[in-house]
């Protein structure tokens, strides 16, 4: 049996309004490459928020995510707490440019998923 399982990364930000111009260039620029290049990662797709578009059941209670949508595809799901991942956040591995921008990226959610089930 392998212990490698595929599946994919989620990560959802928002950042601060006015500097979102900066963050999405810092984010396509170098954030998602870095992350990109690292052997196992299939693809990453960007996504971002738009308004309406459903219909809510009545009763159900809906959150509202981030603004915007990172879809890391790995070919492991141990990648993220691999080596090449984690080097990545080393000190010396962060640049100027990240430091600035750490402080306004807000309400980061993300989780780690494989699948269970596929329809159609």
């Amino acid at each position: 049996m392998s212990d490698i399982t595929p599946g994919m990364m989620i990560v959802a930000v928002d950042f601060d309004r006015e500097h979102d111009e900066e963050l999405n260039s810092w984010y396509d620029e170098e954030h998602v490459p870095e992350r990109a290049a690292i052997d196992g990662v299939t693809g990453v797709r960007r996504f971002v928020r738009t308004e309406g578009g459903f219909a809510t059941p009545p009763g159900m209670d809906i959150v509202t995510l981030p603004k915007y949508l990172q879809v890391y595809d790995l070919s492991d799901i141990n990648i993220p707490a691999g080596k090449e991942w984690s080097a990545l956040s080393e000190p010396a591995a962060v640049s100027e440019r990240s430091l600035r921008n750490f402080p306004f990226v807000r309400n980061v959610s993300r989780g780690m998923y494989v699948e269970m089930r596929r329809f159609k």
